[in-house]
């Protein structure tokens, strides 16, 4: 299978005129495949919008090369360029009084001729563009009438309508809820899978990223960035390295952060399925360490299924009952 997205020995940064070339990352060999879903995660200020700007060719690398279609990216004409990759950022755009369908029209003009006239072929696009991001309802509104998750819904069917065969989005998803932000990361990788398109996503979303990319570029902090598939880098011990911090660590038993101790007893939850699970975030919230050996607990809390779940907490030779996780918490920290 042909590569869409190639760097050899890519460096990015930026250049000072009186100190010289500013290094961000450097000696980067990466490489995207058709229908690959990547996410590109990394701590704030890493580097990730550099890299982003650095393959979307609105800033210039320091070295290396950056390949695209098999041709070396400074090769295309703007047009062409535009034909093969589209962009997603952040920022809310300004488009003026258009509708929605307007807006997602724009997305064919790289392709039209002088006139920037669309055919019934465009306008085809155009819906099939709004029908994947769920947008078609929306095509009469105007776009300074949307809410934000709808808005960024409308700007991937714009960047879609462009057939690019690459998209890199900047973090889309940062001022959207929860709901919206799974709904979103979940639309992007389906397109991937359904379109051949290859898409990077830029995301502060660590849990979600792990449960639905291919492929996590994860930026170091030596100016390198390891790419793998999430599990490995996982097992690899990267992300609790990366991501190390004195509040959480990263589980790689669970694929998410959990709070450190903070001088709580040491406990260990009996049980299974949901009730055990929530149990044993309560205790971490309430500042324990959690243990799997039981002859290394201070308290043993046990989750009981019945017609309502309840805990049973001993500790020091007494068992209690209780039917909330937050009286359990707070007589666990109380």
């Amino acid at each position: 299978m042909s590569l869409i997205l190639e760097t050899h020995q890519l460096s990015v940064g930026y250049r000072v005129s009186n100190d010289g070339p500013i290094p961000v990352l450097e000696h980067l060999d990466l490489a995207l495949q058709p229908g690959e879903f990547a996410c590109l995660l990394g701590p704030n200020g890493a580097g990730k919008s550099t890299l982003l700007r650095t393959l979307s060719r609105t800033q210039p690398s320091l070295g290396g090369a950056v390949v695209l279609d098999g041709a070396a990216l400074e090769t295309y004409s703007a047009r062409e360029l535009a034909q093969r990759l589209s962009v997603v950022l952040t920022e809310a755009i300004t488009p003026g009084l258009l509708t929605v369908a307007e807006l997602v029209a724009l997305g064919r003009h790289p392709h039209t001729d002088w006139s920037g006239r669309l055919s019934d072929a465009d306008h085809a696009i155009v819906a099939w563009a709004l029908d994947v991001t769920g947008s078609t309802a929306l095509a009469g509104r105007q776009v300074t009438a949307l809410s934000d998750g709808e808005r960024q819904r409308v700007m991937i069917a714009r960047a879609l309508a462009q057939q690019p065969r690459l998209m890199l989005l900047d973090e889309p998803t940062a001022f959207l809820d929860v709901q919206r932000r799974v709904e979103i990361t979940g639309l992007l990788r389906r397109l991937a899978r359904e379109t051949g398109l290859a898409v990077l996503l830029s995301t502060h979303d660590l849990e979600l990223a792990l449960r639905t990319a291919d492929t996590v570029w994860l930026v170091t902090d030596d100016r390198k960035l390891r790419a793998g598939a999430p599990e490995d880098l996982a097992l690899a011990g990267a992300f609790d390295t990366v991501f190390r911090s004195p509040e959480v660590r990263f589980d790689p038993e669970l694929g998410a952060f959990r709070l450190r101790s903070t001088g709580g007893p040491c406990a260990y939850v009996h049980g299974q399925g949901l009730i055990a699970l929530w149990a044993t975030r309560a205790l971490e919230r309430a500042g324990c360490s959690l243990t799997a050996r039981p002859e290394q607990a201070e308290i043993v809390v046990t989750a009981r299924v019945g017609a309502s779940p309840t805990w049973a907490l001993q500790r020091d030779g007494r068992t209690d009952t209780f039917d909330t996780l937050r009286a359990l918490a707070q007589a666990v920290s109380g």
